[in-house]
């Protein structure tokens, strides 16, 4: 699979063929799916952002004004609520360990799987993977819909260093190479909505997504790209908007979004630069660039490679327009490094509906309800009435005052009051009613999604024993179960291949600090070769307590200490200190003592016992010890004694 890339030759026109397949891809995803609508709908009921009544914006500004008399309609926050808990329960599955993938093998290899946690532990604190997975955990909530990237990326850092810089300090130039997760933006993810989503990666001809950038941003992106891009920056850097764009949905009326005008008007780089900068380049002031993963055939785009018939997964990214990449990435794994994950899955694709899609009908009705119950409050705080304009002001009947006095016009003299004015009857008993609907709505909703008032920190009322609330709790998390392992077989297992593989095929030697051990660990990715497939990850869903069999052990270790006849078989310490290791315990192995401290100790104790039975009896001191021998002596630090033995 592996291409020699130094006769790849890849003219312009094949780079116009590139880009218009680029622009073909990102067209498509919308074509009968209508994504980005369905989404933005989701996230204005997330955001409780669906009242565009007048009543309603009348209320909201009077409030912002400081008037508090002014009821707002309710919307009732219960998709967050569910989506919340549901991403918090994700969360304290997978992302609170270090590493969040945890290698385990045999104990003679256990040196190994330092190197291999060290790894993986590196790179998700400074490629920050637990922020971007609780992204996406929120995405498959919402959506139904998390993409995540999963590439081998190479950054220039720098680290400070003594020398003869100023205040004796210098920066040495470091490259750090690692997995790169990150969450892409839903609304601008691009993917072949012609296989099932959750198996994009594996069937799918194309995944990528569309991102916005500065020219700054541009330019430090280019130049992190090294020198295997394509020699077109300036003409990327003068190209003007074309037919794919970044999009921003209009969920929040409060945010004043960024438009067009705004990114070519204010913040427009013409004002400030100087003229000989502008003879240079003629920047633009954003950029919209696209990322794709494709498996594409390079005969087909007038590319010259070996194999020019036979699919192979390339990685390409355009500015504008203009090619700046086109690589292929011949991957061990062979997966698009874009998986996009599905915690519902009933075959019928985009059609399921997500678990805020299936809470919104619940969140409607009881915000229904609830808004019956203002409306009522409303009517008796400024009910209705019936007057005669001829008896009484108007202007002085609405006065917003409480406590007005109303005065009757000369006509109302001698009349009854009845006459001027009469208030009609007005009868609210039945508002605790729409209360209890609305809370009886609002528990079905909850059982929509398998969830109850204790599984989202609400009190429960009602006495139970511990064993029979532990049985209650075990099965209302059943479906949030059911979705984390459907994460686990759908986005954490290829992710995992991924970074198991893309170690292994990318790694450089050097070294890395282990957190855990508190110490630099020397990689060296050709003894991580030899033994890769002795390897199983574990990770939130499958601990490595499970995959070694944890349990099992420790009902062995309580055989063992209570059968001579086992124990003398092994050696207890260092399997107690692998038992405890892969419990979550490290560090416990720099505890044990060594063969030869374990040996004198033992000397020593028979050679005393044998000394003190000895004593008892009429011998001298110097009979006993020259029936015993010397006393035994601690060994020396890697030095054997050979006075150990009584």
């Amino acid at each position: 699979m592996a291409q020699d890339i130094d006769i790849l030759r890849i003219d312009s026109n094949s780079q116009e063929h590139l880009a218009d397949y680029i622009k073909n891809c990102a067209m498509v995803r919308d074509e009968g799916w209508q994504l980005r609508g369905r989404f933005e709908d989701i996230d204005r009921s997330y955001m409780r952002e669906k009242d565009f009544t007048a009543e309603q914006q009348k209320a909201n500004k009077a409030n912002k004004a400081g008037d508090p008399t002014k009821l707002q309609n309710m919307q009732v926050p219960m998709i967050m609520e569910s989506v919340e808990n549901s991403v918090s329960f994700l969360t304290n599955v997978f992302l609170l360990d270090y590493p969040m993938y945890k290698f385990v093998t045999d104990p003679e290899y256990e040196d190994l799987a330092l190197m291999w946690n060290t790894l993986v532990g590196e790179d998700q604190i400074h490629y920050g993977w637990a922020a971007q997975f609780n992204i996406a955990f929120r995405n498959g909530a919402k959506y139904n819909f998390a993409p995540i990237e999963c590439d081998w990326d190479k950054q220039i850092l720098y680290k400070p260093m003594n020398g003869a810089g100023k205040n004796g300090v210098i920066l040495e130039q470091l490259l750090w190479e690692g997995n790169c997760v990150y969450a892409p933006d839903p609304y601008n993810t691009i993917y072949d909505p012609r296989v099932p989503i959750h198996k994009c990666h594996i069937e799918g001809e194309f995944g990528g997504y569309i991102r916005h950038m500065t020219r700054i941003q541009l330019k430090m992106y280019l130049a992190s790209l090294g020198e295997d891009r394509l020699k077109n920056d300036v003409k990327a850097f003068e190209s003007p908007s074309w037919d794919v764009s970044y999009y921003t949905p209009y969920i929040n009326p409060s945010v004043i979004l960024r438009d067009k005008n705004w990114y070519d008007g204010a913040f427009n780089w013409v004002n400030w630069v100087t003229d000989n900068a502008r003879d240079h380049i003629e920047y633009q002031n954003m950029y919209t660039v696209v990322k794709l993963y494709a498996r594409i055939m390079p005969s087909e785009f007038g590319i010259r490679a070996p194999k020019d018939q036979t699919p192979d997964i390339w990685k390409l990214i355009c500015v504008n327009g203009v090619m700046v990449y086109a690589k292929p990435i011949p991957n061990a794994h062979n997966y698009l490094p874009l998986v996009i994950v599905q915690p519902l899955v009933d075959n019928l694709d985009h059609q399921t509906k997500s678990q805020a899609e299936n809470q919104m009908p619940f969140q409607d009705m009881v915000s229904a309800l609830w808004n019956a119950t203002l409306q009522s409050a409303r009517r008796v705080v400024t009910d209705r009435m019936l007057y005669n304009p001829l008896l009484v002001d108007p202007d002085h009947i609405n006065s917003p005052n409480p406590s007005a006095k109303i005065p009757l016009r000369p006509t109302a003299y001698g009349r009854k009051l009845e006459e001027a004015v009469y208030q009609i009857p007005f009868h609210n008993e039945n508002v605790q009613f729409w209360m209890q609907g609305a809370n009886g709505v609002a528990e079905w909703g909850m059982r929509a999604n398998g969830q109850n008032k204790v599984s989202v920190g609400q009190f429960q009322k009602g006495n139970k024993l511990q064993s029979e609330f532990d049985t209650t709790m075990a099965n209302a998390n059943s479906r949030e179960r059911t979705q984390a392992i459907m994460w686990e077989a759908t986005g954490m297992q290829p992710i995992k291949e991924m970074i198991k593989n893309n170690i292994l095929q990318f790694s450089p030697n050097g070294k890395k600090y282990n957190r855990t051990e508190g110490k630099m660990i020397e990689i060296d990715p050709s003894k991580m070769r030899e033994i890769a497939a002795e390897f199983e990850v574990g990770d939130g869903l499958l601990p490595i307590q499970r995959l070694v069999g944890s349990e099992q052990m420790q009902a062995g270790m309580q055989t063992i200490a209570t059968v001579p006849g086992i124990a003398a078989g092994y050696d207890l310490p260092p399997l107690f200190s692998y038992l405890m290791k892969v419990s979550g315990v490290d560090k416990l192995s720099k505890f044990e003592k060594s063969p030869e401290q374990r040996q004198y100790e033992m000397a020593l104790g028979a050679w005393q016992n044998a000394a003190s039975n000895y004593a008892k009896s009429e011998k001298t001191p110097e009979e006993i010890q020259k029936i015993l021998g010397p006393m035994p002596q601690p060994p020396q630090l890697g030095v054997s004694n050979a006075n150990i033995a009584p």
